[in-house]
């Protein structure tokens, strides 16, 4: 338990700091990735050892240094995809280089065959299409370069292109309808928060007069007591209450007594031009105005 505990808290690293999810996620795959190239190339290290295969040593030992300068790139989430970008870059050319050198060894076919679903994961479907793209010309070239014409060499060559182009494939649709799953969930993350704004909103607006309603108050006014406290500042509070309301309501009708009291806000708002000071109403025909830290 202590080992897998481990292990999570290899591959979290700073992506635990990251609040944006398909980001966190592209880290997580990097470091998984880059924990399993360090794994082989341990392994393949000492095989190529006990072969006294020099050149195989050679490279598996500069993968491993490169797998632990990419995790240190990663580290830290300041310019993330920039640093992504650069590691696949790194990866890439290494695995250029090991199929100029080795050409169809098992290693570099399994590794080669995952360096799609790396690019693709962990750079996005557009960016991650172009590293591979630019990777598969270049194998192309390499390959053309060997001159391997005889029909074994060239169903081998085939049979390998078609698997990475099947490979990079079937990484970009998945990345592809990850990213458009994260869009839809962030925009309806955007709309609840929007939603849970606009009825917390209703909760404390008059819906007459749009002003604060007697629940703002409420909440309001001990804070800012205890603000005018602690700075010894001064508070003024108006009570204001409209004169003859009830008359003039029953004479011209309930519609001109809305309109009457909204004027009445409308005027209260013109007043009062700082951010600091608030008016509510407080119920009926009845207004509160709070000017915070004034004599």
């Amino acid at each position: 338990m202590n080992i897998i505990n481990a292990f999570k808290r290899f591959l979290n690293g700073s992506a635990a700091l990251c609040e944006d999810g398909l980001l966190r996620r592209k880290i997580l795959i990097l470091r998984l990735f880059s924990f399993a190239i360090l794994l082989t190339s341990f392994v393949m290290g000492i095989i190529a050892n006990l072969q006294r295969d020099w050149l195989l040593l050679v490279l598996n030992t500069i993968i491993g240094f490169h797998t632990l300068h990419n995790l240190y790139l990663v580290s830290t989430l300041k310019h993330i995809s920039r640093k992504i970008a650069w590691v696949t870059s790194g990866a890439a050319l290494l695995l250029l280089l090991l199929y100029w050198l080795t050409e169809f060894s098992d290693l570099l076919f399994v590794w080669t065959i995952l360096f799609p679903l790396y690019a693709v994961s962990v750079n996005g479907g557009k960016i991650g299409s172009r590293f591979f793209w630019g990777f598969f010309v270049c194998i192309v070239f390499i390959t053309l370069l060997e001159r391997k014409y005889d029909p074994v060499g060239i169903i081998q060559v085939l049979r390998y292109l078609i698997t990475l182009v099947l490979a990079f494939f079937f990484a970009y649709y998945m990345e592809e309808t990850n990213e458009k799953e994260h869009l839809l969930l962030e925009h309806s993350k955007r709309e609840l928060e929007d939603a849970h704004r606009d009825l917390q909103e209703l909760t404390i607006r008059d819906s007459l007069t749009g002003l604060h309603n007697r629940r703002y108050l409420d909440d309001i006014l001990p804070l800012v007591i205890s603000q005018c406290r602690r700075y010894s500042a001064e508070v003024v509070l108006f009570m204001i209450d409209v004169d003859f309301f009830k008359k003039y309501n029953d004479q011209y009708g309930h519609q001109a007594g809305d309109g009457a009291l909204r004027a009445v806000a409308k005027a209260l708002q013109s007043a009062v031009r700082r951010e600091t000071d608030y008016i509510c109403r407080y119920g009926g025909e009845e207004f509160v105005l709070i000017m915070n830290k004034s004599t």
